[in-house]
C-alpha cells in the first residue's frame, strides 16, 4: 500500500515531517546544558613507558608546616618561584613523598610545585579526633593554599586526593586554574555509581596488600625495584591514625554538572579501584573536560608511568594559564 492509498497527503506528510524536525531542533537548542557535559572528544591515549629511571634529584624546597584556621598543622614542601603554582593531593596509601618523579618536571617547566601530606600521613599529625564538626577537606586545601598565600592555582589529585576536587570545586571554583582527578573514582555518591564500585571491590579484593592493588600488574611484573620504593613509601605514608574527612557538598552526578573549572580526568587502564569506563561516567557528567587514558597502568599512574602522567598534565595546565 502506497502513502496515496491512504489517503494521506504526501506535501502535508512531509511538512509535519519538517516540523517535527524544526521542533526537535528547537528543543535541543533550548537545553544547552545538557549539549555541553562530557568531553567533546574521545580519550586521549598517551604512549607507554617499559623502563624506568630511579627517582631524579629533587629541586630545593622550603618545608613547613602550615597552620591552617582550624589550628590544624599539615606538612607541606614549595619550590617557589613565580611560576603559576600546581598543587598535588596524595592517595589514601600517600603523602608529600609521593611526587618524586612529578616535582623536579613540573618545577623546570616553570610552575611553583606544592604538595601537603593530609592529616595523618607524613609528617601531618592527625588533629583532634573524633574530628570536629565543620571540618573538611576542601577546606584544609584553602587553608594551605591561603598559608601559603596563593590566589588561583591549578590541582592535581590522585586516588583519595581525587576524591576531594569535584567537592573543592563547588565551593571554591574560583580559586581553581584547573583540575586534574588521576586513578580516582572521585568520591562519586550517585547511588549507580557507587554501586558500580561495590562491585569492582568485593572484599577479597580489599584483603589483598596495597601494592597488588594500587599497582598495575605490567609494572609489578617488569619493575620489582620500583615496586619495592612504592611499598616504602607507602610505609612511610601513615604517621598517625587514618583520617578520612568527610565532605562539604553532596557529589551527585546533578550536582558535578554545574562545576565550570576545567577538568582533566585520566584514567589507568588496568585500574582495579577505578578503571576507564567509570571514569568516563564521571567525565560525561562534567561540562568543561578532557579525558585520557594511561596504558599499562594500574591505580598509580603517577609512579607507575611518569612519562606519560607528567605530559599529560603539563600539555593540560598549559592551556588553562592565567589570562
Amino acid at each position: 500500500m502506497s502513502i496515496s492509498d491512504t489517503g494521506i497527503d504526501r506535501r502535508a506528510l512531509m511538512q509535519g515531517a519538517l516540523m517535527g524536525a524544526g521542533a526537535l531542533s528547537l528543543a535541543t537548542a533550548a537545553t544547552p546544558a545538557l549539549a555541553q557535559r562530557g568531553p567533546k572528544a574521545p580519550p586521549k591515549a598517551w604512549p607507554a613507558q617499559w623502563s624506568w629511571d630511579p627517582v631524579p634529584a629533587q629541586v630545593p624546597a622550603r618545608e613547613g608546616m602550615a597552620e591552617l584556621p582550624s589550628g590544624v598543622k599539615l606538612y607541606f614542601w614549595d619550590t617557589g618561584g613565580s611560576g603559576e603554582p600546581i598543587m598535588l593531593l596524595h592517595a589514601f596509601t600517600g603523602s608529600a613523598l609521593t611526587w618524586g618523579y612529578q616535582q623536579p618536571v613540573f618545577a623546570r617547566a616553570g610552575y611553583r610545585v606544592i604538595a601537603f601530606s593530609r592529616r595523618g600521613h607524613n609528617k601531618s599529625p592527625p588533629g583532634p579526633l573524633p574530628i570536629p564538626a565543620g571540618h573538611n577537606s576542601p577546606d584544609d586545601v584553602i587553608g594551605v593554599a591561603d598559608y601559603l598565600k596563593l590566589d588561583k592555582f591549578h590541582i592535581v589529585g590522585t586516588a583519595g586526593g581525587g576524591f576531594i576536587l569535584p567537592d573543592l570545586a563547588q565551593s571554591y571554583g574560583a580559586r581553581l586554574l584547573s583540575m586534574t582527578i588521576t586513578c580516582s573514582q572521585g568520591g562519586l555518591t550517585e547511588a549507580s555509581y557507587r554501586a558500580k564500585i561495590t562491585r569492582l571491590t568485593p572484599e577479597p579484593v580489599m584483603q589483598t596488600p596495597s601494592s597488588f592493588r594500587e599497582v598495575g600488574p605490567s609494572y609489578r611484573a617488569a619493575n620489582p625495584v620500583g615496586l619495592a620504593q612504592w611499598e616504602h613509601n607507602e610505609h612511610e605514608a601513615v604517621s598517625g591514625p587514618a583520617v578520612r574527612l568527610p565532605a562539604k557538598n553532596r557529589c551527585d552526578f546533578v550536582d558535578i554538572q554545574k562545576i565550570t573549572t576545567p577538568t582533566l580526568v585520566l584514567a589507568g587502564a588496568a585500574d582495579l579501584y577505578a578503571p576507564p569506563t567509570l571514569m568516563l561516567e564521571m567525565a560525561s557528567h562534567l561540562q568543561n573536560v578532557e579525558t585520557g587514558i594511561l596504558p599499562e597502568c594500574g591505580h598509580s599512574g603517577y609512579w607507575e608511568q611518569p612519562i606519560a602522567f607528567n605530559n599529560a598534565i603539563l600539555e593540560f595546565v598549559r592551556k588553562h594559564r592565567r589570562r
